[in-house]
């Protein structure tokens, strides 16, 4: 892969999910046994969020207590870009965009996960930084 290919290589397609309920404990146990450094958060079958080890760290330095704070306290609030517009948009991505431009986005956006999405505006998963990367000098 290069910098000018697709970023579908890199998708994390079956990313993790976890309730807005859910506990920051929680968030790490799920974070650990998934070996993913972000979770898509739902209410129901909606996405309403991402969570990701930085908003751990945010937590933990914080001083908060991971057995009390809820995912809904930490997590980025988030609506798919669509047609229509949305007001709180996550930072997002379509899958057929190349990778340069991703890398470009979180560089800009201060990110290192962007939420993917298709021609249709369905969540198809995750792409990080580490997995550009790692696509872009295989």
């Amino acid at each position: 892969m290069s910098l000018s290919d697709t970023i579908q290589g890199a998708i994390q397609r079956e990313t993790p999910v976890i309730g807005m309920e859910e506990t920051m404990e929680t968030v790490l146990k799920t974070m650990t046994g998934k070996d993913s450094f972000a979770l898509l958060v739902k209410a129901g079958d909606e996405l309403v969020g991402i969570v990701n080890d930085t908003d751990v760290l945010h937590c933990l330095a914080g001083g908060l207590d991971i057995r009390e704070t809820k995912v809904a306290d930490i997590m980025t609030e988030c609506q798919l870009i669509t047609r229509e517009g949305v007001r709180k948009p996550c930072v997002q991505i379509d899958e057929n965009e190349q990778v340069h431009l991703a890398l470009k986005i979180m560089n800009e956006a201060g990110v290192h996960h962007l939420l993917v999405s298709s021609e249709n505006g369905r969540v198809v998963g995750l792409v990080s930084a580490a997995d550009l990367l790692k696509q872009a000098v295989a």
